[in-house]
């Protein structure tokens, strides 16, 4: 027989789940399959189709989007599953991952560098880095979409007409404005830049960018990052080339910059605990993108 994890059903077990970023022991419900057939059947009626509400990952624009959408969808509570069943597909079906998608540039071409220094509104100029981010994401996916050099007001203009700039919901409204449609996610990994890169889609991240690199501080500011190899990630930074490991801008020139995965990612995946940042893996924050029109 297969045991397969659903929600309501014939008999119950122990089993581990993480709940609020902590593992727990839980009573959870489980189905007896008479056959393959109908395992499979139920997984792809219940998770791959369009079902109660849920946009099935059959929808995904490929494979690694739809692990993303399994989990977002509450297939698994595994914050790590994501990333392991990625694994498992690169390491079992390479050929597959060739087969779908054709190659892309890495870093990415044409990727924009937008400046908040040079914003029109100056009374704004410290503080939209989020929409500076988000409009070089736009006109990456959109090319032609924002004109000339200072796109990124252009697009401000548009964030603001649903909230502040440094509003989540805001940014994602504006995007959706322009036929894009994203999400903001606080459990992401390299291994996501590198799907969402592979995809041709570059992503806004999240940092704390003040402060020493292990005691990292300040409200945060946001870049974009279209580009890696195993040891950096190749960003455009709105403000300017960030020094990492003192928390200082080196200079206002920030495009093509090489930030060291290691120190990015302690300032990128972190957890406020206690009023101070802690390195959590697993937990930065992006605009991930889920379709374009």
């Amino acid at each position: 027989m297969i045991n397969v994890t659903v929600w309501g059903e014939n008999r119950h077990e122990r089993t581990n789940e993480v709940v609020n970023g902590r593992t727990i022991t839980i009573t959870a419900s489980f189905i007896d399959f008479a056959s393959l057939q109908d395992c499979i059947d139920y997984l792809v009626t219940r998770w791959y189709k369009d079902w109660q509400g849920y946009k099935g990952c059959n929808n995904a624009p490929d494979r690694y989007a739809a692990a993303e959408w399994l989990k977002r969808d509450g297939y698994a509570t595994d914050p790590s599953y994501v990333t392991k069943l990625c694994e498992l597909m690169r390491k079992h079906a390479p050929d597959a991952e060739q087969e779908a998608k054709p190659a892309k540039a890495n870093p990415l071409v044409g990727v924009p560098r937008y400046t908040q220094r040079d914003s029109a509104q100056l009374s704004q100029r410290d503080r939209t880095c989020f929409s500076s981010s988000c409009a070089m994401l736009l006109e990456t996916v959109k090319p032609g979409t924002l004109k000339g050099s200072n796109g990124d007001d252009q697009y401000l203009a548009v964030v603001q007409r649903f909230g502040d700039t440094t509003d989540a919901n805001a940014q994602l409204r504006a995007l959706a404005h322009f036929g894009v449609t994203a999400r903001l996610i606080k459990d992401a990994d390299f291994l996501l830049l590198e799907q969402q890169i592979s995809r041709g889609i570059p992503v806004p991240c999240g940092y704390i960018h003040r402060g020493p690199v292990d005691r990292p501080s300040g409200g945060g500011h946001w870049l974009i990052v279209y580009g890696h190899t195993p040891s950096h990630v190749i960003v455009n930074d709105p403000w300017g080339e960030p020094d990492l490991v003192t928390g200082a801008t080196l200079s206002a020139s920030g495009m093509g910059i090489k930030l060291s995965r290691l120190h990015f990612g302690k300032r990128w995946m972190v957890d406020p605990i206690g009023g101070a940042y802690r390195y959590a893996p697993g937990k930065g924050w992006s605009i991930v993108v889920d379709s374009i029109r």
